[in-house]
């Protein structure tokens, strides 16, 4: 008798996500977009479980295995999600997932540099070993969070 198959690409962006919602502050509030052109959270930012005004974008990404260069990780972004995401009032931040090594790690957006010619398709992000979600500082995510926030703003309400 045939059944459904829950592919394995299923199992580990589950994996993923799990991993990711428990590393946050219980106090802040991850949102999953129903429709995803790059935005897999949209994460309130809490202070005191206050809700203040602040949001992190979170482009979430898997793999069963390290991609092997004991300094990095890398994952690719198609180009036009890199433009659209780059184009967001709202801090953008990438994870990968290594299933492997029962870890994440982090870049925020803006510190990837990118020079891309009009045929490119995707682009390659390196993504620091060093900067491990399990021992992130969120109070200091926050004030860049806020930061930027307010650089953004200030540079619209001109």
């Amino acid at each position: 008798m045939a059944f459904p198959i829950r592919h394995e690409t299923h199992i580990l962006e589950q994996k993923s996500e799990t991993f990711f919602r428990n590393q946050i502050p219980q106090d802040w509030v991850p949102n999953r977009p129903q429709n995803d052109y790059g935005v897999d959270f949209q994460i309130g930012i809490t202070e005191g479980r206050k809700l203040i005004g602040l949001e992190l974008i979170v482009q979430l990404k898997a793999s069963a295995k390290s991609d092997g260069d004991k300094d990095k990780e890398t994952i690719t972004l198609k180009v036009s999600t890199y433009n659209y995401l780059r184009k967001l009032l709202t801090v953008v931040m990438l994870v990968k997932y290594v299933e492997s090594e029962g870890e994440a790690y982090w870049v925020f957006l803006r510190e990837i540099t990118a020079s891309m010619d009009e045929n490119q398709k995707t682009i390659t992000v390196h993504i620091p070993k060093s900067n491990r979600i399990s021992s992130i500082n969120w109070e200091e995510i926050t004030a860049v969070v806020r930061e930027i926030t307010d650089l953004k703003l200030g540079a619209v309400n001109r």
